[in-house]
């Protein structure tokens, strides 16, 4: 019997540098602390019979709040002072946004603030049993996750324009110029994503598997499987929560649609959980019918080749989002301001809405952008994974391996812009597309303002299907009565992987070591990860734009590495006593030339694909539900025109490229969203256009001198980037940037960097 029992403790922290101590740094404190325990136990109950029980416990408390965290409103005035007792958590600076210049706090204002909690409870075992050529293998999982949300505030921001300092006829003026006079722009105060209200959600998934790893002869051994999974999915302790109900008849009837004439019946509801709508306390079904079957063969051709083939499907957990029910509209509440009488001494006349839990009414969210909610009935994530290999030893000390590896994602979770995964389901159908984007009367166009049926019917205080007229273009939509409808964690994603995988290693005895291995890849998909925000590369452009035709986002992944070559080896050095070289070297002599160790690992890898995007806030497809959105905002970017046949390539040396144009900027082209309603046609990734490829070289030459027999002293030289190659970062994608376009001006990799080490072993 084997019992053990381990305890680990993380912490990573991170502080803004507040050089002249104005706390307007933006980002302040940031922190993961990571606890975990675990107890073990291994019972041989006999020769061929073994079990493993696995008791665990992580707990992960993350959190992030904003340099200024913690000033007192009260010193801003009166207007300050009232909006203390409306937040949750201590307050902080506001954000400060300018029509025509940078934002002068840093980043923009302030940085996100959010305290999350994550408990993970784990119960698994396995029992081993051989039985003549079986070795049978039984076992289970079960866990449960507790998911806490503390209450954050959102971020409040001032918005300011031109149009407080402009002349009568509405030309000049200065962004800067109206916030120095305390004048907020049409844009208004907002807050966003809103006050969030926090959360306590949880889930408990559980797993049981049978394997058997069966010798049919001397040179055919079978390993098969089948694992069933429950993995569930989120509840909200105090039914905090909500879903979306999109085929619901709505209770506000029906409206004329204004281009057929004929009469639509609205559909789609915000149901509490635990409701009469949803009973569940889930936001979602459970699955009971997910089967994995797993096979592999290993086939021994001749003493010294082997084939080996496999095949398994597998499914991920249903949500990689970090928000969970936190986000449902219940639980946060924005508020925006922009009818003119918010001012810097008082941004909002009126107070913060405040999260409304479970008093919330189906009416309280007509005409407002949803922000976000799962929908009953996705389907699960799944991956099919397979693989053939030939492996062939060559001599005595080496082995070469070509092997073929595929899989596919069915169902995934969408990337999204940062810690969650979100489609609008409430986009603008094609077939609307050719109305055009005017607002003159009598266009036709989709901005034409017309007779608002939902008028003093739908009474949101902001909202434009408050008003006596609103756009054509939004009782186009599939659900009118919303703006935006953001679906959480939409399993509509899928990917397909092949590769061709080659590996050499060459062993030296015991003085060495050196393997060499080349992959070729082809990765496509139409999502990426749901913290793709945080990846090399990430720009808009590789999230969703056409929520109506995923299909189209499908292209080469943002992870498509096409090629792949690495070395690595360990090698003792054959200089010193009874080596190669000085082999009569004794004492200090020795002390000095022998027991010297190389080891290295060199990468030479492809860049990844990116794309070109243009912001297109205020046009017809931006306001009538185009792009992902974010935090309840209308569509904020899309992608351009890539122009047909046009060469992406440009001549000139990495460092001119960077300099001049890393690619051919001419082949692509911003969509004039003033007079066409379409998406660019460019593809959510470029292939042809990829960042600066890795070259990367670390090493490090070791000594160990034996002081005794007990006691010996190592030193420790490591060189990363040794030959200090640069690698240059993303170009600017952004079409809208002016001559930067397609410059280069960040590095991705560090410069060198060189450490010595001590070490004394006894």
């Amino acid at each position: 019997n084997n019992l053990f029992a381990r305890y680990a403790y993380w912490k990573a922290d991170s502080n803004a540098y507040d050089a002249w101590g104005t706390h307007t740094q933006g980002q302040g404190h940031t922190g993961i602390y990571t606890h975990s325990a675990i107890l073990g136990d291994t019972h041989a109950f006999n020769s061929s019979t073994i079990l493993d029980l696995r008791l665990s416990y992580l707990r992960v408390f993350q959190h992030e709040f904003p340099d200024s965290q913690g000033v007192d409103l009260s010193q801003f005035g009166p207007g300050w002072a009232g909006l203390a007792s409306q937040l949750v958590a201590p307050a902080n600076y506001p954000a400060m946004s300018f029509s025509d210049s940078q934002g002068i706090s840093g980043s923009n204002g302030v940085g996100s603030q959010l305290f999350w909690h994550q408990n993970v409870y784990g119960l698994s075992g396995n029992l081993t049993k051989i039985v003549g050529r079986h070795q049978l293998k039984f076992g289970g999982a079960l866990r449960h996750v507790q998911w806490i949300s503390d209450p954050e505030n959102g971020v409040l921001t001032l918005n300011f324009d031109q149009s407080g300092t402009a002349s009568s006829s509405g030309a000049g003026g200065s962004a800067v110029a109206s916030a120095l006079l305390g004048i907020v722009g049409a844009q208004g105060s907002q807050v966003a994503p809103g006050v969030i209200g926090g959360s306590r959600a949880y889930f408990t998934s559980y797993g049981f598997f049978v394997d058997d790893t069966f010798q049919a002869t001397r040179k055919l051994t079978i390993t098969a499987g089948l694992r069933w999974d429950q993995p569930s999915v989120f509840s909200e302790a105090n039914n905090n929560d909500t879903v979306f109900l999109p085929n619901q008849a709505s209770p506000l009837g029906s409206i004329l649609n204004p281009v057929t004439g004929q009469t639509q019946q609205l559909i789609g509801n915000v149901a509490l959980v635990g409701s009469s709508a949803w009973p569940s306390q889930r936001e979602d079904k459970l699955h009971w019918k997910l089967f994995s079957p797993r096979l592999g063969l290993a086939y021994r051709l001749t003493d010294k080749t082997v084939l080996r083939a496999a095949y398994g499907i597998s499914y991920p957990p249903s949500t990689l989002s970090q928000d969970g029910p936190n986000l449902s509209p219940v639980n946060l509440a924005p508020t925006t301001v922009t009818n003119g009488s918010a001012t810097v001494d008082n941004p909002f006349p009126t107070g913060l809405n405040q999260p409304l839990r479970r008093n919330a009414q189906p009416s309280d969210f007509y005409g407002q952008a949803i922000f976000a909610m799962r929908v009953p009935g996705d389907p699960t994530p799944y991956v099919q994974q397979w693989n053939a290999a030939i492996e062939r030893q060559i001599g005595k000390d080496a082995s070469l391996t070509v092997a073929y590896a595929g899989s596919r994602g069915t169902h995934l979770l969408l990337q999204g812009w940062a810690t969650v995964s979100n489609i609008n389901l409430n986009q603008l159908p094609d077939q609307y597309f050719s109305l055009g984007p005017s607002s003159a009367p009598g266009s036709g166009g989709l901005l034409e303002q017309v007779p608002n049926p939902f008028f003093g019917v739908i009474t949101t205080p902001g909202s434009p299907l408050s008003a006596p007229t609103v756009a054509r273009g939004q009782l186009l939509l599939p659900f009118p009565q919303y703006r935006r409808v953001l679906f959480l964690d939409p399993h509509k994603g899928s990917s397909n992987y092949r590769s061709l995988q080659t590996s050499f290693m060459k062993r030296f005895g015991s003085k060495g070591i050196l393997s060499l291995a080349y992959t070729w890849s082809r990765l496509m998909s139409n999502t990426d990860s749901t913290s793709a925000f945080l990846d090399e590369g990430f720009i808009f452009g590789g999230a969703t734009q056409d929520n109506n035709h995923l299909e189209r986002e499908y292209s080469v992944s943002s992870y498509d590495i096409p090629h792949n070559f690495s070395v690595g080896y360990g090698v003792d050095l054959p200089v010193g006593h009874n080596k190669h070289f000085l082999s009569d070297a004794h004492g200090i002599l020795n002390g000095i030339v022998g027991g010297w160790r190389v080891n290295g690992i060199t990468t030479i890898r492809s860049g990844v694909p990116i794309s070109a995007y243009q912001f297109f806030p205020g046009s017809a497809l931006s306001l009538l539900g185009g792009g992902q959105g974010y935090f309840g905002a209308q569509g904020l970017w899309m992608r351009t025109d890539l122009v047909s046949g046009c060469d992406l390539k440009v001549s000139g040396s990495r460092e001119s490229r960077a300099l001049n144009g890393w690619f051919n900027t001419a082949c692509f082209q911003p969509v004039d969203t003033s007079t066409v309603v379409r998406f660019g046609n460019e593809p959510r990734n470029v292939s042809a256009v990829r960042m600066d490829h890795m070259n990367n070289w670390d090493f490090s030459i070791a000594k160990r001198n034996d002081i005794t027999e007990r006691v010996y002293l190592q030193f420790t030289a490591e060189f990363f980037n040794a030959f200090n190659h640069v690698r240059f970062g993303a170009p600017n994608t952004n079409i809208t940037s002016g001559p930067s376009f397609g410059t280069v001006t960040s590095q991705a990799n560090p410069p060198r960097a060189i450490q010595f080490g001590l070490r004394v072993g006894f």
